[in-house]
């Protein structure tokens, strides 16, 4: 049966799991595949990781095989009918139409299986003793069928894709190089874990903040180049039900931990008994922690923890000629990474910061994964404006307890200078 026929008659399909009927037009269907095509045969892997998120699934497994792929996971989230056959096979013949979020993203995932090199695709979702799976070949024939799991689970979800076989033994090695690299890019703050081949994706540092703001300068008697800390990273922790992303904060060890939760750099702290903090490895000057809206101590956050938002401040932002740098991440995946546009005159207040959230409402194209900025996205870093404020204030605060070496090179007569500065804003 071609996917055609498939679209025509799923009805007897449909009353595998249930007497519920179709309704299914064969043009619509069609014609909605090549409008949710993604951009590259490996970004279904991005919508599959999406969908675990939003199951609050704790990890998520990929397996690299020359002659399959594969990935699973089993959800936290109790109720996930919609990860039904039925449901599924209905959202197959449209795309586009109305229905839940992990529906779609599943959907996505497994259009974005289509591919010359693979020759079948099998999902599979176990919810309690039940268990469905759904077949898609080559020729795009579909079938599914239900039965009894023989061990009860919540939910665990598993996606297989069967390669082709082929001489070209080198494809498989490229295979699992685009695999890697996808999630690498695009998945190191995801608030699920992610292994591929046994071995855990690194979380992201939040180093990475310091490097959008593209001042790199050589310190002086040293050939390297490094990144300027920035003067206060301010990170928002997340409840349990909110989006989140998650980052690696920056070491304690690098930074006195005071009673009055202003967390200074700690001069001489373990990297070379540095004089200022390293912007690839301390992150900033000081670090502010904000839990439900109040200032804690950074003891409070994990070293892996999970942040509404992320915000590294250059207190020089409004005298430097920097746009602002946004991040933005749908469920774990990043959907946005880039400088403000200098025709976004509203957004200059945040000039020489970088911010980093997560966000599952901003309008995005048909695929999910590009970033529309309209004016609700201009309105939505705008809401920022209070944490930028906290964020100087704070530092001003801080500021005082910093202590700046003396030593007489063009470095630290830089950072003096920019001390000086603060005294003008």
């Amino acid at each position: 049966m071609s996917f055609e026929h498939f679209i025509e008659g799923e009805q007897e399909l449909g009353t595998l799991e249930s007497q519920g009927q179709f309704t299914l037009d064969l043009s619509k269907a069609t014609a909605k595949l090549s409008e949710h095509a993604l951009p590259t045969e490996y970004h279904y892997l991005l919508k599959l990781i999406q969908l675990a998120n939003r199951l609050r699934a704790p990890e998520v497994f990929v397996i690299i095989e020359r002659s399959r792929t594969t990935l699973s996971f089993q959800a936290l989230q109790k109720d996930n009918s919609v990860l039904s056959v039925t449901h599924v096979l209905q959202a197959l013949k449209d795309p586009l139409a109305d229905c839940s979020h992990e529906t779609s993203d599943l959907v996505s995932c497994l259009l974005g299986t289509f591919h010359d090199d693979n020759r079948e695709i099998r999902w599979k979702a176990q919810q309690g003793e039940s268990e469905g799976t759904i077949f898609i070949d080559s020729e795009r024939n579909v079938t599914s069928s239900y039965s009894q799991a023989e061990h009860e689970v919540t939910t665990a979800c598993e996606l297989t894709i069967f390669h082709k076989s082929t001489w070209k033994f080198w494809l498989g090695a490229q295979r699992r190089a685009e695999t890697s690299s996808i999630l690498v890019n695009n998945c190191r703050f995801s608030k699920t874990r992610i292994f591929i081949d046994k071995l855990e994706l690194e979380t992201g540092y939040a180093s990475v903040l310091n490097s959008r703001l593209n001042k790199a300068d050589t310190r002086a008697g040293s050939a390297d180049r490094a990144l300027d800390a920035a003067w206060n990273m301010l990170f928002d922790l997340a409840g349990p039900e909110e989006h989140a992303l998650a980052l690696r904060r920056p070491s304690m060890s690098n930074y006195i931990v005071r009673r009055d939760v202003v967390n200074l750099w700690a001069q001489g702290a373990r990297y070379k008994n540095g004089l200022w903090p390293i912007g690839e490895l301390n992150s900033s000057w000081v670090t502010q922690f904000l839990r439900d809206g109040k200032e804690v101590s950074m003891r409070l956050s994990r070293k892996r923890d999970f942040y509404k938002s992320v915000l590294a401040l250059n207190k020089l932002e409004q005298k430097i000629e920097i746009p602002g740098h946004a991040i933005v991440l749908r469920q774990g995946v990043i959907i946005h990474d880039a400088q403000f546009s200098t025709k976004q005159v509203e957004l200059h207040e945040f000039s020489g910061c970088t911010l980093m959230w997560s966000d599952d409402e901003l309008e995005t194209d048909l695929t999910g994964f590009q970033l529309v900025q309209n004016e609700d996205f201009i309105n939505r870093v705008l809401r920022f404006k209070g944490s930028l404020t906290r964020a100087r204030e704070f530092f001003e605060k801080a500021k005082d307890l910093i202590s700046v070496p003396t030593t007489s090179n063009s470095r630290i007569d830089q950072l003096n200078a920019r001390l000086d500065e603060l005294e003008d804003l």
